[in-house]
């Protein structure tokens, strides 16, 4: 019952150095307290399970996390993210409008999770396989470049203890999966003139990903 709007007015100095603002499970916010933008050294913000956040404001720059996991009735997001090392969690936010979407698909980010059936339409190459080849131009190619993928992942495991017909065929399953959906890791080769040349190679760590049994939408 209390008022996170009116507590954040009043306990917040001008400039604060706090690098972690936690308000999970806070049910009684529709919407974070725009004094949040004094917090100019957050790192992380922690909303997840807020059920009733329906709302996200401008937030700092500094951010290089956000965790909004089940917060099922979010539709707006007012900020855009400049930090291209952020990381954006917006699995389970069934309720995103299209301009929150394609606000956290074309931010510049570390990995953004988020539920959806389809990939994106400006992914436009493409492929079902564990490879993707794409011929670039022009020529000669810069010295260095970014790049955007986007993965659909066809199942999520259910919640650790949700009850199933075959327990113990999916709690063999549940355990295989909830350990490859914690992270990816990608490889870049290129190929020119014959010759391949192996590039970057990464492991980016994603949180742990478990679909409630309620739901039957699918995140990429």
């Amino acid at each position: 019952d209390l008022d996170i709007h009116y507590i954040l007015q009043i306990s917040l100095p001008e400039k604060a150095l706090t690098s972690s603002l936690h308000l999970r499970s806070f049910n009684g916010m529709k919407t974070i307290p725009e004094c949040i933008r004094r917090l100019s050294g957050l790192i992380k913000l922690d909303v997840k399970e807020c059920r009733r956040l329906q709302a996200l404001p401008s937030l700092p720059d500094s951010l290089q996390f956000i965790d909004a996991e089940g917060c099922h009735s979010l539709k707006r997001i007012e900020s855009s993210f400049r930090n291209p090392n952020i990381c954006l969690n917006f699995f389970c936010c069934y309720h995103l409008n299209q301009k929150a979407r394609k606000l956290i698909q074309t931010s510049a980010c570390k990995y953004a999770v988020l539920p959806g059936e389809e990939v994106p339409a400006h992914f436009t190459h493409r492929a079902s396989s564990g490879s993707l080849t794409i011929n670039l131009t022009p020529r000669p190619l810069p010295s260095s470049f970014r790049f955007k993928a986007c993965i659909l992942l066809s199942k999520v495991y259910d919640q650790p203890g949700d009850n199933n017909d075959d327990d113990d065929d999916e709690d063999d399953d549940n355990e295989e999966g909830q350990n490859s959906l914690k992270g990816m890791s990608y490889s870049i080769r290129g190929k020119h003139n014959g010759l391949t040349v192996e590039g970057e190679s990464n492991q980016i760590h994603i949180p742990a990903l478990y679909r409630p049994s309620r739901y039957n939408l699918s995140p990429y």
